[in-house]
C-alpha cells in the first residue's frame, strides 16, 4: 500500500485554523501554487469521520479531475467515496443519488444543484470553493445568489483563492457576506463604505482598506509564495515591437475613441465598447477584417513570436504562449504550426475533455507549444518544466496575469522563469499595463504581501510608472467632467 504524502508544517497549521472555534466558515487566501489543496482534502476526511458531514466542492471544471486525484492521494478515501457531478440533468441526478463523502462540481452546477444534492444526501453540510474569485464575485449574478442561499444551509465553508480582490474591492463582498453578513447590511452598504465616487456615481477609487484587512485577518489564513518557497524565481521582460504600417494606419483611426472607452471601463468596470474592441482586434487578430492588411503581411508581434519559436526549436524546450482573444489564440496556433511545431490550444470554446487531453500531452512532451487564454489555463495546471512563458497580450486583471505565469512556477525553481510580455509601442497596451499596476496596488493596500505588478519596460523607475498611471487617471476624470 502506497504511503500517503505528509502535510507540511504550514499546511498542518492551516488544518488547525479551519478547526478553531469561530472558523467554521473561513478563507484560505494563500498565493497560487502554495499548496492550499492538501489541507482541504484532509479536512474533507476529518469532517466525515468526526462530524459525519459530507462535502460539496465547487471549482472551475478544468480542476475536477485534478482535485479528484488529490483527494485520493492525500486521504484514505476511495474512488467510491468521491463523485464528480457533471453532464445532463438525468446524469447529474444519478450521480447525486450515489452515497459519497465528497461531491465535486463546477460553480454553476453547485449554485443550481445544491438543494437537490442535499435532498438526496442531507449530511452534506460542508462547502469548499476552489478559485472562488472565478466563480462567485458578481453580486448581481444568479450563480452568486444561489451560492448565498446555499450558505444558509451549510454548517462549514472554506473559500480558496489567492486573488479575492480581483481589480475591485467589492469582488470580496460575496465571500464576506457568506461568512458573516453582519459586516455589511448589503452590497450597497459595502460600496458606501469602500467606493470613492464622483458626482455622477462613477467609481474613481477605493477607501477604507483597513477594514477589509481586519476582516481577512480575522476570518482568513494566508501564505505567500515567498514564505513557502523563498523569493519567486522569475524575470519579466517587456518586449516592445512596432505595428506594421497597415496595422498602424487602421489602429490610429480607432485609437482616440478606444482609449476613452478603456478609461471608462477602468473607472466603471464595464465591458469594452465597440471602438476599444476594434483597437484590440487590430492589434491581436487583424485578419478578421477583410482587406485590412495586404495578403502575406506579418505583424510586429508575429515577427517577435517567430524569433522566440525559432529559439525554442533549437533548444527543444516546451513553451506556453498566453493571449486574450480567441481569434488571436487561433492565429498564434497557425503561426506555431507553420514553424513545424506541435501545438495545443486552450480557450473557453475548447471542450473540457479535449483541454484535459492536450494538457496531459503537453506535460508528456507530445505537444511543443501550448497557446491558451489566461482564464482557461490559469488555474490548476502544473507546468514547472517550462523555462519560458510569453504573453502575446494581457487583459485588465492582475490576478489573471499572476495565475497564468505561475503555471511555470510550481514550487522552488533552480533557474528563473523567463516571462516575456509583448507590447506594441504607442498603443492601448500601455494603458492595460497601467491598469494592472493600479489594480494590484488596491490588493497591496489591504495586505502588503500582495505583489504590485509592474510591466513597464526595464529602466523605467516605479515612480515614473506610477506617475504615468496618475496622469492617465487624471485625464480620464477631466474628460468625464468635461462631458
Amino acid at each position: 500500500m502506497t504511503a500517503k504524502p505528509m502535510l507540511r508544517d504550514y499546511q498542518i497549521g492551516d488544518l488547525t485554523f479551519y478547526n478553531l472555534p469561530g472558523n467554521e466558515k473561513c478563507l484560505n487566501l494563500s498565493d497560487p501554487s502554495t499548496g492550499k489543496t492538501p489541507s482541504v482534502c484532509v479536512q474533507i476526511e476529518k469532517r466525515i469521520l468526526e462530524d459525519h458531514c459530507g462535502t460539496a466542492w465547487s471549482m472551475p471544471k478544468s480542476l475536477l479531475k485534478k482535485n479528484y486525484d488529490e483527494i485520493l492521494r492525500f486521504t484514505n478515501l476511495t474512488a467510491n467515496d468521491v463523485v464528480i457531478i457533471d453532464g445532463t440533468k438525468s446524469q447529474r441526478e444519478a450521480q447525486m443519488k450515489k452515497p459519497a463523502v465528497a461531491y465535486l462540481m463546477g460553480f454553476t452546477r453547485y449554485a443550481e444543484d445544491w438543494q437537490q444534492l442535499q435532498h438526496y444526501n442531507p449530511y452534506v453540510r460542508n462547502h469548499i470553493c476552489d478559485e472562488m474569485h472565478l466563480g462567485f464575485k458578481g453580486v448581481e449574478s444568479k450563480r452568486t445568489h444561489g451560492f448565498w442561499q446555499s450558505m444558509r444551509n451549510m454548517d462549514y465553508f472554506i473559500g480558496m483563492t489567492g486573488t479575492l480582490i480581483d481589480g475591485r474591492l467589492d469582488t470580496a463582498y460575496p465571500a464576506i457576506h457568506a461568512i458573516e453578513p453582519r459586516y455589511y447590511f448589503n452590497h450597497h452598504d459595502f460600496m458606501l463604505q469602500h467606493a470613492v465616487m464622483d458626482f455622477y456615481g462613477t467609481i474613481t477609487g477605493w477607501k477604507n482598506h483597513q477594514k477589509l484587512a481586519a476582516i481577512f485577518g480575522r476570518h482568513g489564513i494566508r501564505h505567500t509564495f515567498e514564505e513557502v518557497y523563498g523569493p519567486e524565481a522569475k524575470v519579466i521582460v517587456a518586449e516592445r515591437v512596432d505595428m506594421s504600417p497597415a496595422q498602424r494606419e487602421a489602429y490610429d483611426e480607432f485609437e482616440e475613441k478606444g482609449i476613452i472607452e478603456l478609461e471608462e471601463e477602468w473607472l466603471e468596470a464595464k465591458q469594452g465598447g465597440v471602438h476599444l474592441m476594434r483597437c484590440l482586434q487590430i492589434m491581436a487578430c487583424p485578419e478578421i477584417f477583410e482587406g485590412l492588411l495586404p495578403e502575406g503581411t506579418v505583424t510586429g508581434k508575429d515577427e517577435a513570436l517567430k524569433l522566440h519559436l525559432e529559439n525554442h526549436i533549437r533548444t527543444g524546450e516546451r513553451l506556453a504562449i498566453f493571449a486574450t482573444l480567441v481569434p488571436e489564440i487561433e492565429r498564434i496556433a497557425k503561426l506555431v504550426k507553420s514553424c513545424g511545431l506541435r501545438v495545443g490550444i486552450m480557450h473557453g470554446g475548447v471542450p473540457i475533455k479535449a483541454r484535459t487531453q492536450m494538457e496531459e500531452d503537453f506535460r508528456d512532451g507530445k505537444i511543443d507549444v501550448m497557446v491558451a487564454s489566461p482564464d482557461t489555463a490559469g488555474v490548476g495546471f502544473n507546468w514547472g518544466f517550462l523555462n519560458h512563458i510569453i504573453f502575446a497580450s494581457v487583459d485588465y486583471k492582475d490576478s489573471a496575469f499572476v495565475q497564468a505565469y505561475r503555471r511555470g512556477i510550481r514550487g522552488k525553481r533552480d533557474t528563473p522563469l523567463l516571462i516575456t510580455v509583448l507590447e506594441y509601442l504607442n498603443s492601448i497596451d500601455q494603458m492595460k499595463f497601467a491598469m494592472l499596476m493600479r489594480k494590484s496596488r488596491e490588493a497591496n493596500k489591504i495586505d502588503p504581501s500582495y505583489q504590485v505588478i509592474n510591466l513597464f519596460a526595464p529602466g523605467a523607475a516605479e515612480e515614473e510608472a506610477n506617475a504615468e498611471i496618475e496622469a492617465i487617471w487624471d485625464a480620464a476624470l477631466n474628460r468625464q467632467a468635461a462631458a
